[in-house]
């Protein structure tokens, strides 16, 4: 459906806690390195490829799109094959992502309420 599905993933999550911490910087931060990637690194893995498989890379760049899907192929009649076991790892890395921010707020708050909770002081200056 496109030919950078991971980059793609990562810049939705990114941009996700972004929006989810409400962080104007960290959108920043984002969309200078999307631009980084998108400009410089997409571009030379692509030259790379396009030196190792030539015309069948020529056929699949003229046929899939870099980063965003065209949904039409969604609607199309096209079957694909789905390996579940891969779909339920990545599903389960996903819950774990989505989780983060439980688990960051459960660990803050017994740091902070807790009384059994280790208190260290460390200065680093």
């Amino acid at each position: 459906m496109c030919r950078n599905p991971l980059y793609l993933g990562s810049l939705l999550i990114a941009v996700s806690g972004a929006l989810l911490l409400h962080c104007l910087s960290g959108a920043a931060a984002i969309a200078l390195v999307s631009v980084f990637y998108l400009m410089i690194v997409v571009p030379s893995e692509e030259r790379q490829l396009h030196e190792a498989f030539k015309e069948d890379w020529e056929k699949y760049v003229a046929s899939t799109p870099r980063l965003f899907p065209r949904f039409r192929w969604i609607a199309g009649e096209q079957w694909h094959e789905v390996d579940l076991r891969a779909l339920r790892n990545e599903s389960l890395r996903v819950l774990g992502m989505a989780l983060m921010p439980l688990v960051v707020m459960i660990i803050w708050q017994l740091r902070e309420k807790a009384p059994w909770w280790p208190k260290w002081d460390v200065v680093f200056w």
